[in-house]
C-alpha cells in the first residue's frame, strides 16, 4: 500500500510551517523568510527570555513523572493519538504539561493547515479542559495583546481541537521586569481566518513561491535582528544589503582556490571553487560579476588584516582582470567587533551562535586538504574531499552571519559607512591634521606585507579626540594611546595605506 506523502512525522515537519513562523507573518513577513534561510537569531533578549522560560518549565516537569517517557512516534496519526492520551492523563492527574528545549511533553499538530508547534504549557489543573499558556518576556506590558502572539496561541489551540478537546480560551502572559499581565485569547472566526491566511502565506514564502510583504513600520526594523541582511528595510529605503564573504588561498596567498559569498538579495550561499588551479581566473571573475550585481552593497569579511580584499586585488592584477571593483566596499569586521567588545578568532566569537564543522582545517590545513583533492583520482574520494572543503569554506561565512544576527549593531554601522559618500570636509581636516601632527613610518619586514604605520602625535588630547571622531566617521577604527610624554593616534598596515591614499599622501 502506498504511504501518504506526509504520513511520517519527519516528512510532515519538513513540509510544514511552525507556529512561530505563522505568528511572524503578522509581525513582518520578511522575518519568516529570514528565519527560514538564516535560522534562529540568538540575541541577548531572546537568550534571557529562553532562560526564564526554561526555569519555569523545569519546575513543572518535576511533577510529571511517567509522562516524560513517551517516545516520539513515527507516524502523524500515532503522534496525534499519543498527544491525546498525554493530555487526557494530565487532565485526570490535574497537572501542567510543560516543554523545554530537551524535553517535549506536548506538540500541537494541525494537519489541514500543515502547522505544528510546541507551546510553553498546557494547563490541565482544572480537570475539565486544557488551557494553552504562552509566556512572552517583554520590556513593557502592552495595553492589548499583539496580533502575532494571539495567532501563535491560536495555532496551539487548534492543535488541541484536533485532539478533540474543547477549550474556552487560551492564556497569553506578558512578563516585564517589574510586572506581568494575562490576556485571554479566544479562537473566534476572525482569529481562525488570520491563522489560515498566515499559514498559507508563510508556506509560500518558505517555498520561495512569493515575495514577502514586509512591515512598513520602521520602528520594527530598527530593532530587528535580521535588519543588516534584509533588503526590505522600512527604516532605510532602497537599502543595498551587504555580501558576507570569505576567500581561501594557498599558504602564501599566491592562488585563490575557493570563495564563499552570501547575498541576502537572493538568500543564497554561493560558492566558487577551482577544480584545479588553472580555474582560478574563472572563479575570481565569476565572483566579481556576482558582487557587482549589487554594486552599492558592502562586502563584509573577517581577518584582522583586510586579507580578503588585499589578496583579491593582488590576484586581479596578476591575472590581468579588468573588472571594476570598488575597494571602499570591503569592510574587515574584525576591528568593528573588537570595538564592540567581542574578541578572539572568528571561531571563538561565533561559538555561542554557531558550531564550526571542520575546525581541524584551520591554519593552513585546508590548503593541504585541497592539494590532496587535486591529487586524488577516485571519484568517491574526490567527492568526499570536495564536500568537506565546501563545508569548511561555508563555515566562516555562516559563522559571521550568526554573529551578525546575534550582535547586529557593529555590522549595521559598518554597512552604512560604505554607503556614505566621502566627506571632503573631514578628509581635508584629516589631511591638515596629518601634515601638522603626523608621520608615516615604513619598516623593512620581510615577513609582513603591510609595513606602514601612520602616527598622529600631540599632547592635546581634545584635538586627538576630534581626529579619532573624524577617522571613525570615515571608516577608520582608531583610538588614543600613550606615546612617551604625549599621546598618539595610530593606524597600521592596510588601514595606514588606505588613510594615506585618502588624504592624497600615497599614490
Amino acid at each position: 500500500m502506498k504511504r501518504a506523502p506526509l504520513a511520517t512525522v519527519s516528512r510532515f515537519l519538513e513540509h510544514s510551517v511552525s507556529a512561530s513562523n505563522v505568528a511572524l507573518y503578522w509581525y513582518c513577513a520578511a522575518k519568516v523568510f529570514h528565519h527560514q534561510f538564516l535560522g534562529r537569531a540568538e540575541t541577548a533578549e531572546k537568550l534571557h527570555g529562553f532562560q526564564m522560560h526554561e526555569a519555569v518549565a523545569k519546575e513543572s516537569l518535576k511533577k510529571l513523572g511517567p509522562l516524560l517517557k513517551i517516545p516520539m512516534p513515527r507516524t502523524v496519526s500515532a503522534l496525534i493519538g499519543g498527544m491525546q492520551a498525554q493530555v487526557s492523563s494530565a487532565l485526570k492527574r490535574r497537572l501542567i504539561l510543560a516543554n523545554t528545549r530537551e524535553r517535549i511533553t506536548f506538540m500541537a499538530i494541525v494537519p489541514e493547515l500543515r502547522c505544528f508547534g510546541v507551546p510553553d504549557e498546557i494547563d490541565c489543573r482544572s480537570g475539565k479542559h486544557p488551557v494553552v499558556v504562552e509566556r512572552k518576556y517583554v520590556k513593557r506590558i502592552p495595553e492589548k495583546p499583539w496580533l502575532d502572539h494571539c495567532v501563535q496561541v491560536g495555532v496551539y489551540m487548534k492543535g488541541l481541537a484536533v485532539l478533540g478537546f474543547r477549550q474556552p480560551y487560551g492564556i497569553l502572559m506578558y512578563i516585564a521586569p517589574d510586572s506581568e499581565k494575562r490576556f485571554r485569547v479566544e479562537l473566534d472566526e476572525t482569529l481562525n481566518k488570520q491563522i489560515q491566511t498566515a499559514a498559507s502565506q508563510a508556506m509560500e514564502l518558505i517555498r520561495r513561491h512569493a515575495e514577502p510583504r514586509p512591515t512598513s513600520n520602521p520602528n520594527k526594523c530598527c530593532v530587528c535582528e535580521y535588519r543588516v541582511l534584509c533588503k526590505w528595510r522600512a527604516d532605510f529605503p532602497n537599502y543595498p544589503s551587504p555580501y558576507i564573504v570569505d576567500i581561501e588561498t594557498d599558504m602564501q596567498g599566491h592562488c585563490i582556490w575557493g570563495i564563499t559569498a552570501y547575498s541576502s538579495k537572493d538568500a543564497e550561499l554561493r560558492q566558487f571553487f577551482a577544480e584545479r588551479p588553472s580555474r582560478e581566473r574563472g572563479i575570481v571573475s565569476d565572483f566579481i560579476s556576482y558582487v557587482n550585481e549589487n554594486p552599492e552593497a558592502a562586502i563584509l569579511s573577517f581577518s584582522g588584516s583586510n586579507y580578503d580584499s588585499r589578496i583579491l586585488r593582488d590576484r586581479m592584477e596578476h591575472l590581468r582582470l579588468c573588472e571594476n571593483l570598488d575597494d571602499r566596499r570591503f569592510v574587515d569586521m574584525c576591528g568593528h567587533l573588537r570595538q564592540a567588545g567581542l574578541r578572539g578568532t572568528l571561531t571563538e566569537i561565533s561559538e555561542p551562535f554557531y558550531r564550526f564543522r571542520h575546525v581541524h582545517l584551520k591554519k593552513g590545513a585546508a590548503w593541504i586538504c585541497y592539494r590532496r583533492f587535486l591529487r586524488t583520482k577516485k571519484k568517491g574520494s574526490r567527492s568526499r574531499l570536495k564536500r568537506i572543503l565546501f563545508e569548511y569554506m561555508a563555515d566562516d561565512v555562516l559563522g559571521l552571519i550568526k554573529i551578525c544576527l546575534g550582535c547586529p549593531d557593529p555590522f549595521d554601522k559598518a554597512a552604512r559607512l560604505v554607503l556614505r559618500p566621502l566627506d571632503f570636509g573631514k578628509t581635508k581636516y584629516l589631511r591638515a591634521a596629518y601634515l601638522r601632527l603626523g608621520k608615516a613610518i615604513r619598516r623593512d619586514r620581510s615577513d609582513r606585507r603591510q609595513d606602514i604605520e601612520v602616527r598622529l602625535r600631540s599632547s592635546n588630547t581634545r584635538e586627538l579626540e576630534h581626529i579619532v571622531e573624524a577617522l571613525n566617521s570615515t571608516g577608520f577604527i582608531s583610538k588614543i594611546s600613550q606615546d612617551k610624554n604625549a599621546y598618539a593616534v595610530r593606524l597600521y598596515g592596510f588601514r595606514a595605506e588606505a588613510f594615506l591614499k585618502m588624504i592624497g599622501q600615497l599614490t
